[in-house]
């Protein structure tokens, strides 16, 4: 069900990727006559606009990333690649390089010494 929701999605934002500003207001002015829908729409769509084709795989990462695949919560594309790439509301994420290797140290320390028993 979520492989369907994203491939739609992705059509769908491949689609209003090739639709200029004008385009995008004229269709968010026929919708609703509410001006602060209207902006949310206009800015919504463009937020989501896929100018381009991903490459294949791009599109594999997308549809089998581990943490929508099963149950959620969905992502658009556009915000897939921002984690990809760390952009954008992803970019201060900090590492846990350091966290790991601590942990792995302990693993191997802890082996070592009930390896000696």
């Amino acid at each position: 069900m979520l492989g369907l929701m994203k491939t739609v999605s992705l059509a769908f934002s491949l689609s209003d990727g090739q639709k200029t500003p004008e385009e995008i207001a004229e269709y968010s002015n026929s919708i609703t006559k509410n001006k602060k829908t209207r902006k949310f729409l206009y800015v919504e769509t463009t937020s989501m606009q896929i100018k381009e084709m991903p490459s294949f795989f791009e599109y594999i990462s997308y549809m089998n990333c581990f943490y929508t695949s099963i149950c959620g919560p969905y992502l658009d594309y556009n915000e897939h690649k921002n984690w990809i790439e760390q952009r954008g509301t992803y970019a201060n994420i900090p590492s846990n390089a350091f966290q790991l290797l601590k942990w792995f140290g302990y693993l191997v320390l802890v082996a070592y010494i009930f390896s000696q028993i």
